[in-house]
């Protein structure tokens, strides 16, 4: 079974319905592409985040204008939106082909993964391959 076929499996299986990202070639340029494709589904839920946040993370999906983008609160805006959807029901994020994932997305998701473990206790150097905090698992 090849990597894609096990994402399938477990997007089939995981009891919930996850956001998914895959990265491709001809996005791997295109900012916050990847990024954009975990974060869409949520939209319903940016008004919870804080305003600083929101703006961020809308400026940086190209939803609306405003000031150069700060990648910390990008980062933060991130993983506070999946901690607010997972309030809701549990939020499984799954990323195939993270190779060519853009590098302003990837960041992001090493931001979340890392802030998950040190959340959960385990520090930057014990990130495990499957992190848990506030209803939100890295795979």
């Amino acid at each position: 079974m090849g990597k894609s076929a096990l994402l399938d499996h477990l997007a089939r299986h995981c009891g919930t319905t996850p956001l998914r990202a895959r990265g491709l070639e001809a996005e791997s340029m295109l900012p916050f592409a990847a990024l954009a494709d975990l974060v869409l589904p949520l939209r319903a839920h940016l008004a919870a985040l804080p305003a600083t946040q929101r703006t961020a993370l809308e400026v940086a999906l190209a939803l609306a204008d405003g000031p150069a983008l700060n990648s910390y609160a990008v980062c933060a805006a991130t993983l506070t939106l999946f901690g607010v959807a997972a309030e809701k029901e549990p939020v499984v994020i799954l990323v195939d082909d993270l190779h060519w994932v853009d590098p302003s997305s990837r960041r992001v998701m090493l931001f979340g993964e890392v802030e998950s473990a040190r959340t959960a206790g385990r520090g930057r150097g014990g990130v495990s391959r499957e992190t848990r905090v506030a209803g939100v698992r890295w795979l």
